[in-house]
């Protein structure tokens, strides 16, 4: 996700993100066995033709600033975009499966969710370091970070 919106406008990258209830909808239909009427339907095609053309039209050339030095096609970024919706949706849906019919407060699996991505992004964080992603960071002043906190 994060790559997509780097290597893409951002108006256009959320433009593109924005599949992720059409796909929640398909995986549900498909998964949870959810009730998926002709008029879901239809909105559902309409929606995603929408996000289709906006992904045909608009990034053909595309590019943020930063794209150049992700070393990033706005092609693949697109494609990462929809992965990440897809993704996105697979976890509203398998929390969905996995809390039916059980006592948890709501709260529980999205802390699980946070502390997973602690988890993983701090692990990650070694095999990123020097790349065009640390460097960016270092840019932001101690001002953004503190309006962020507060």
């Amino acid at each position: 996700y994060f790559m997509g919106i780097i290597a893409l406008p951002l108006s256009d990258s959320i433009s593109i993100y924005s599949v992720k209830p059409i796909c929640a909808a398909l995986l549900g239909a498909c998964i949870l066995g959810e009730r998926l009427t002709w008029m879901h339907a239809l909105a559902t095609g309409l929606s995603l033709l929408g996000c289709i053309l906006v992904a045909k039209e608009e990034h053909h050339d595309a590019k943020s600033k930063h794209s150049s030095e992700l070393y990033l096609d706005p092609v693949v970024a697109v494609i990462l975009l929809l992965l990440a919706a897809l993704f996105a949706a697979g976890t509203m849906i398998t929390t969905r499966k996995v809390m039916a019919g059980t006592a948890l407060r709501p709260e529980v699996p999205v802390w699980y969710f946070c502390f997973m991505d602690l988890l993983l992004l701090g692990a990650a964080t070694p095999l990123l370091w020097g790349t065009s992603f640390t460097h960016r960071a270092a840019d932001i002043g101690w001002t953004h970070l503190a309006s962020l906190a507060g």
